[in-house]
């Protein structure tokens, strides 16, 4: 009537249970420790860096949903340790074929815009590195503005970016809008073509649309140009506009327009050998060229009151063909109270005119004409001889007048070939 029990059993019995109740607590415990720990953390800051190909440096990952990766104080380093670019919150999810990454905050400024430039342009060439489409999507993006209308040194108001790295066979592209149906704000497509010799070659297609007033530093350097333009037109120089332009065997050629603000006329004469006050703002009517060189280009440039040096206030009247003025220099100066000029490219030179609120004169001070209306229209040449620093043995030696002869339109010009609806910058492939 009675069942016999044995000890070493029930020892055993319970043990077991013991055992396979917590080995699944332990290996996850365990799990949950290692998904917190310094190596997984520098675990996924390796894969990540080596995604990117610079430095980086991240504070804490967590995983928040299966599949996404949620990274805090991300850092994008330089090989000398400086920190180019900084992300608060960084999440990763990876889906069939594609890498999508959320941003909250992007502060650009012109070493972020440098690096984020270094990075698109990388994903671009280099398709084994980069096999896997990637969208990016930024929740409040801004930069530091100097425009007149927000103040120097304000900030421009946040929005929302949505970046789309997309590859087809033999095409990559990157598309950035706003996320919210609006036009693109830029659009870049690299593709392998064949040449008519039948080796393959690369076309470039790019179209970008800035409609808010962007620091000209942030622009040129997440387009990869340096640091010369920037530079040279001042630190709260702004731009705005639209260009689209095509680069493939035959050269580049586009068209563009657009607005420049708060140019530092100093800053600008330095490389001349000059000295000069005043702020400037220009703008770009229309600008078209083909192979490199100017086709068509109309614009207009206003400066405020200021200065310039008697020796090149010379040099632009004797450019120019104008009367020098009467008046005579002060401290080795020219004072204006406002200058500007309206400007098209016409034949083998540029016709110079005065803007509307005054008439005949391209610089006015105290109510009398400081500089005339120029009576022809300026060859290139001179107009280089102008841009050249008084010291070059040969004009134009060097800087912008040596740029200036190099895009100067061709002898007999090509005009029609490269305005709109003639097939200047044709528009990206479907589907990008």
């Amino acid at each position: 009537m009675f069942i016999e029990r044995s000890a070493g059993r029930i020892r055993r019995a319970r043990a077991t249970f013991v055992v396979l109740g917590l080995l699944p607590f332990a290996a996850l415990a365990g799990w949950a420790v290692q998904r917190r720990s310094a190596g997984h953390r520098e675990e996924i800051r390796g894969r990540w860096q080596h995604a990117v190909g610079l430095g980086m440096s991240i504070d804490a990952v967590e995983h928040p949903r299966p599949g996404v990766t949620r990274a805090r104080g991300v850092s994008i380093v330089s090989p000398t340790g400086d920190r180019l670019a900084e992300f608060p919150i960084v999440e990763v999810e990876t889906a069939v074929g594609e890498d999508r990454l959320r941003i909250d905050v992007v502060r650009l400024d012109a070493r972020t815009a440098g690096a984020i430039g270094e990075l698109a342009r990388e994903w671009l060439r280099r398709d084994a590195r980069h096999p896997r489409n990637c969208v990016i999507d930024v929740a409040d993006v801004s930069w530091a503005s100097t425009d007149a209308d927000a103040g120097a040194g304000g900030e421009q108001s946040s929005r929302r970016l949505r970046v789309e790295c997309v590859a087809q066979e033999g095409t990559r592209a990157i598309r950035a809008t706003r996320g919210t149906g609006d036009d693109d704000l830029l659009r870049v497509v690299r593709s392998v073509v064949s040449a008519a010799d039948g080796e393959a070659g690369e076309r470039l297609e790019v179209e970008a649309a800035f409609e808010d007033v962007v620091p000209l530093d942030v622009v040129v350097a997440l387009a990869g140009l340096g640091e010369g333009p920037a530079v040279v037109l001042g630190d709260r120089a702004t731009i705005s506009g639209r260009c689209a332009a095509v680069v493939d065997g035959e050269g580049s050629r586009g068209e563009a327009s657009g607005r420049l603000r708060s140019v530092d006329l100093a800053r600008c004469v330095v490389p001349l050998g000059a000295r000069a006050a005043g702020e400037a703002s220009v703008d770009v009517d229309r600008l078209s060229w083909r192979a490199g060189r100017i086709v068509d280009a109309a614009a207009r440039c206003r400066v405020g009151a200021g200065w310039v040096d008697t020796s090149f206030y010379d040099r632009i009247a004797m450019a120019l063909g104008c009367r020098p003025a009467r008046a005579a220099a002060e401290g080795g100066g020219r004072r204006f109270d406002a200058a500007g000029f309206v400007a098209r490219v016409e034949g083998g030179g540029v016709v110079v005119g005065a803007l509307p609120d005054t008439p005949r004169a391209l610089a006015v001070v105290d109510g009398a004409v400081l500089l005339d209306e120029p009576p022809n229209a300026v060859p290139f040449e001179r107009l280089a001889w102008v841009l050249s620093p008084p010291s070059a043995a040969f004009v134009p030696a060097g800087g912008a007048g040596a740029w200036l002869m190099s895009v100067q339109p061709r002898e007999g010009g090509d005009r029609e070939a490269s305005l709109p609806g003639n097939g200047a910058a044709e528009r990206p492939a479907k589907g990008f």
